[in-house]
């Protein structure tokens, strides 16, 4: 979105991107909400991961930020057990539809155990 202001981290391990999150903030209902709005590493580098929303919850606390969502449209426990540690809770899911190009086999589906996505997928960034 132009109009929002993106924290924009990366991860990186010898020199190489290891992975990103992408956060922001904004005062809703006299509330200042923080969203994790884009969370990416690969599937088993949970060190990456942790350290990514750590950094993230972090900054987005000391610009006075008090909940922080992060919204996911997964249901991987690498994932959930990363965002325990770094203090959030699970909340209930939300159904995403997921398309692919036509033509697609659907084989790509058949792996979902092997994903994680957040809602900055789907075109929604709510706090």
């Amino acid at each position: 979105c132009p109009n929002r202001h993106y924290l924009i981290l990366d991860a990186r391990r010898d020199g190489q991107l290891a992975g990103y999150v992408i956060a922001r903030s904004e005062i809703v209902d006299g509330q200042h909400k923080g969203v994790i709005s884009d969370l990416f590493t690969r599937r088993h580098d949970h060190t990456a991961r942790r350290a990514l929303l750590a950094t993230a919850v972090r900054l987005l606390e000391e610009r006075g930020v008090h909940k922080i969502f992060c919204l996911t449209a997964s249901s991987s426990e690498m994932l959930d057990s990363d965002l325990r540690r770094s203090g959030f809770f699970l909340r209930q899911r939300q159904v995403m539809s997921i398309a692919g190009p036509s033509g697609a086999t659907g084989n790509e589906l058949r792996t979902v155990h092997d994903w994680f996505m957040t809602f900055s997928d789907s075109d929604v960034d709510v706090v």
